[in-house]
């Protein structure tokens, strides 16, 4: 295939309207469904492999930067490339017709209908009713200790109050926490930066369990991977400790839900034969479940078992954008102080946020704890507790 940057770079262009700066980032196609502040970095086209193509850090665009993709391939392997008079026609025509007459990708809806006809009539799932099944009491579980729970001993953890970042702190099962650093070491010789040592470094001291992030001005996350905590290059030409790269083990599956009510959700959830390491709150509408799965050697598997429940899983209420293999997820036990509000301009037709500061921060709280779960429903486990006693409503 005979393509230039330059040529890429005025198909980008054309098609979005406007001009990319020298790392070819512009905004996004998609912008106006970020629900996230957008950064000027955030979509970006890579002139890099068989054909360049525009990616989004964002998840809920990516449908707009597939027609981007679609038309920049058309722009650049078709029409545009005829233009040139080089005698590239009949080639730029074939690979136009292989990347854009392609299958779309499968959009996978929800439907509460559904997941009202499975709901089990004999249970009401709440916050007691975790609770009198959770095999930890999680009225007494400590971030730290939370993730002492669910990672294995010696794993290293990245902690965020800020989402954007690279990991504000470290968390090693077994020791404690370190705060990190956002950047990638001093430059050697060559002038290109190295490779930090992991967290810690050696011979540093890391803190107890009562140290770490409490709260946060958007909440607190971690990653559900654990990781080899050194930066590594990736695809995209910058350091990173938090892509796939530097995962260790391909473990845990964050399943959220955004638009199903909780109550019937926890009714669906606790039915299913999954192993479900833990249930927790946003602070916000949605309920997050961390799944464990200790067969997973690669991501290819990860994958594999992610494409295999995506369907019905998506059917009944699992936000199936954010069902990825390294995902942020929300960090029990800590405080969350606001959300960010989207509008839309009235003038401009363009959505507008704004921080939005809660009149009380509110816990992101943990409704049950299994550190090593089997495939058996929730349901069918005994009840380990009495939760009579527990303050406050029973619902989630």
């Amino acid at each position: 295939m005979n393509w230039t940057e330059a040529d890429a770079r005025r198909a980008a262009a054309k098609v979005l309207g406007g001009g990319l700066d020298e790392m070819g980032c512009a905004p996004c196609p998609g912008a106006h469904m970020h629900t996230t502040p957008t950064r000027r970095k955030d979509f970006r086209v890579f002139f890099t492999g068989r054909a360049p193509a525009g990616t989004c850090v964002h998840s809920h665009c990516a449908d707009f930067v597939d027609d981007f993709n679609k038309a920049f391939w058309k722009e650049l392997f078709g029409r545009g490339r005829e233009d040139r008079g080089d005698g590239a026609g009949s080639e730029s025509k074939r690979y136009a017709k292989e990347y854009t007459v392609r299958e779309a990708p499968k959009r996978f809806l929800y439907d509460i209908e559904a997941l009202r006809r499975v709901q089990h009539p004999g249970i009401a799932v709440g916050r007691r009713w975790l609770l009198e099944r959770s095999f930890s009491d999680v009225r007494y579980v400590s971030p730290g200790s939370f993730l002492g729970a669910v990672f294995d001993r010696g794993e290293k953890v990245l902690a965020f109050a800020n989402e954007r970042c690279q990991g504000e702190w470290g968390y090693v099962v077994g020791q404690g926490w370190v705060k990190l650093l956002d950047e990638w070491g001093p430059k050697g010789a060559s002038g290109r930066r190295k490779e930090r040592e992991p967290f810690p470094a050696a011979g540093s001291r890391v803190s107890g369990d009562g140290a770490g992030p409490r709260e946060g001005r958007l909440g607190v996350w971690y990653l559900s991977q654990p990781v080899t905590g050194l930066w590594h290059w990736t695809e995209e030409n910058r350091w990173s400790r938090r892509s796939w790269h530097a995962v260790t083990s391909w473990r845990h599956m964050v399943l959220e839900s955004d638009d199903a009510p909780a109550e019937l959700y926890l009714n669906w959830l606790v039915q299913q034969p999954l192993p479900v390491a833990a249930i927790y709150t946003s602070a916000g509408k949605s309920v997050h479940a961390l799944l464990r799965f200790d067969g997973l050697r690669s991501k290819a598997a990860w994958d594999a078992v992610k494409d295999a429940v995506m369907p019905y899983f998506s059917k009944v209420g699992v936000d199936w954008k954010t069902l990825t293999a390294v995902r942020l997820t929300r960090l029990p036990g800590c405080l969350r102080r606001g959300k960010m509000v989207y509008e839309m301009d009235p003038e401009t037709g363009k959505r507008m946020e704004r921080y939005e500061s809660y009149k009380e921060p509110r816990k992101q709280e943990l409704l049950y704890l299994n550190a090593r779960p089997e495939a058996v429903p929730i349901m069918d486990l005994p009840q380990v507790r009495s939760a009579d006693e527990v303050p406050g409503p029973a619902g989630v």
